[in-house]
């Protein structure tokens, strides 16, 4: 999810030293106890008997050290000094693409950029402005993340199998039915979803047979397919994989349970556990700050659901919700 503040740098304060010329006779001066005969250079009320003189009276730059006789100071900070306006500028931040001191500039997840760069195409991974490359299907993508994204369909099957074997391992989750999977480009998984979210990566789609037993809905038979979007990072293709797998759980082990609240919901606490599991609980985050705020809030809803035992409440729940749900 990409966040941008913008923030200007407080005003800078110009000085010029009070420096005066006098001509004077018989003076001593401050710092040298020389005699000044002619002409002599005043700072603060005191004479100076050379430009040498005057400079070790002078404040002095914080940067190269030099006199600062047209001293400039940062609002807020009138403790340093400097001599001129480029060795101010030296201390500035700088955009992290084109590398300008930066007076005024836009915050996107913790980078920082001119105004200008900020606007340029953003990465469809890293979320963050300058991607260099322009993929077949309009979407933008770094070098950095082109790198590692997953582009092939052998490869992205290879990594969905190891994802939900993961699952499995690590929270005994999996269903016992095959699931075909599909890379798919952006026009095409368009197609797919329709009016979905314009924030989804990933899609789940069942076709299935229910009989009621005892009063509670039970699957019989089905085929289902999972369709993620192509050029995915390996981390954003795993926490996509892992929230269109808990579909998958939801849809056999709980198929009452229809509110998006918590269908969404039990995807996105799935597959932020597992996030954590693969280090990237960064992506956690993410969810919290989804400009989908219904993902957002029903992710919200399910950390409070474990909040205190965790995985085990939320499946306790989604049981109960699905013996009342199917009861109605």
């Amino acid at each position: 999810m990409k966040r941008r503040t913008l923030i200007s740098l407080t005003t800078i304060i110009f000085l010029i030293m009070p420096i005066t010329c006098i001509l004077a006779e018989n003076l001593l001066r401050a710092t040298c106890g020389k005699q000044i005969a002619g002409p002599s250079k005043v700072y603060l009320g005191k004479p100076y008997c050379s430009d040498s003189c005057l400079g070790d009276a002078l404040p002095k730059c914080i940067v190269c050290g030099k006199p600062a006789l047209r001293a400039i100071r940062q609002t807020g900070d009138a403790e340093k000094i400097y001599c001129s306006l480029e060795c101010f500028q030296t201390t500035l931040s700088k955009c992290e693409i084109c590398g300008e001191p930066l007076t005024k500039w836009t915050i996107v997840n913790n980078h920082k950029y001119c105004s200008n760069c900020a606007k340029l195409p953003t990465c469809l991974n890293c979320r963050l402005p300058g991607a260099e490359k322009r993929l077949a299907d309009g979407r933008h993508i770094c070098s950095k993340c082109f790198e590692t994204a997953i582009m092939d369909q052998e490869e992205a099957e290879k990594l969905f199998r190891q994802v939900r074997d993961d699952i499995y391992t690590y929270l005994n989750l999996r269903t016992g039915h095959p699931i075909h999977f599909y890379l798919k480009d952006a026009g095409t998984f368009r197609s797919l979803v329709g009016k979905h979210s314009s924030t989804e990566q990933g899609y789940y789609e069942a076709s299935a047979r229910y009989q009621m037993r005892r009063g509670v809905k039970s699957l019989v038979s089905g085929t289902y397919t999972i369709y993620v979007l192509s050029a995915l990072s390996p981390p954003n293709f795993r926490n996509t994989v892992a929230h269109e797998l808990a579909h998958d759980f939801g849809h056999e082990l709980y198929p009452a349970v229809q509110k998006k609240e918590d269908v969404e919901g039990f995807a996105e606490y799935i597959s932020a556990i597992m996030n954590t599991h693969w280090g990237n609980e960064n992506l956690n985050q993410d969810k919290l700050q989804n400009r989908e705020k219904d993902y957002a809030n029903a992710y919200k809803k399910f950390l409070r659901i474990g909040w205190k035992n965790g995985l085990r409440d939320v499946l306790g729940y989604m049981k109960e919700q699905n013996r009342t749900d199917g009861a109605k």
